[in-house]
C-alpha cells in the first residue's frame, strides 16, 4: 500500500512539473536589433571564402520585430537590411518551448526566466545558456 501511495505522488508530481507553462518575455511590438561582422581564415593558401559568408557580411543589420505571442508561440517580422540599402522582409513563427523555429534567426528568441546550465528550450533541443546577461 505504501509503494502504491509513493508511486500516485511521484506520477503526480512529475505531472505537475511537465505541465508548468513556459514564461514568454517578449510582447506584440518588441523590436530588437542585430548587426554583425563576419571574419574568415584558413590555414590552407588555396581555400576561397565560402559563399554564403560573403553574402552575410552583405548585410548591415537585422531587425526582429514581435508581431504576435499566443502561449508559447511567437510570430515575428524579420526585415533584413543590407549595405547596398536595400530590405529583405520575411514572416514566420516560433515556439520557445518545443524550439520549433520557422524563421532565419529564430535562435535569438528564446524564453524568459532561462538559468544557467537550463536548456533553452524546455521541450526541444538540448543547448543550455552558459550564463545570463
Amino acid at each position: 500500500m505504501a509503494a502504491c501511495i509513493l508511486s500516485l505522488l511521484t506520477i503526480t508530481s512529475m505531472g505537475t512539473a511537465f505541465a508548468q507553462t513556459t514564461v514568454i518575455g517578449v510582447h506584440p511590438g518588441n523590436t530588437f536589433d542585430y548587426s554583425y561582422r563576419l571574419l574568415w581564415n584558413s590555414n590552407d593558401p588555396t581555400a576561397t571564402v565560402p559563399a554564403e559568408y560573403v553574402d552575410l557580411n552583405k548585410t548591415q543589420s537585422i531587425r526582429i520585430s514581435i508581431v504576435s505571442v499566443s502561449g508559447s508561440l511567437v510570430n515575428v517580422d524579420i526585415a533584413k537590411h543590407f549595405k547596398n540599402g536595400t530590405v529583405t522582409k520575411q514572416n514566420g513563427n516560433l515556439d520557445v518551448n518545443s524550439q520549433v523555429i520557422e524563421i532565419p534567426y529564430g535562435v535569438l528568441i528564446i524564453r524568459a526566466a532561462a538559468n544557467p546550465n537550463e536548456k533553452i528550450y524546455p521541450v526541444g533541443g538540448h543547448a543550455t545558456l552558459g550564463e545570463t546577461t
